[in-house]
């Protein structure tokens, strides 16, 4: 068996991980009950 700190993982999924750090770092979740009212994504809102 190979030591795993020499394995690295396929190329094809790098790009899902950036991906998701892109999409994790420009996402903010609301504070406040106020915030989350008037959030432009609030799916309750008329």
């Amino acid at each position: 068996l190979r030591d795993r700190e020499s394995l690295r993982k396929p190329k094809c999924y790098e790009d899902y991980i950036m991906v998701a750090e892109a999409f994790i770092a420009d996402f903010e979740e609301p504070i406040t009950f106020e915030e989350a009212i008037g959030c432009k994504d609030n799916r309750n809102s008329e």
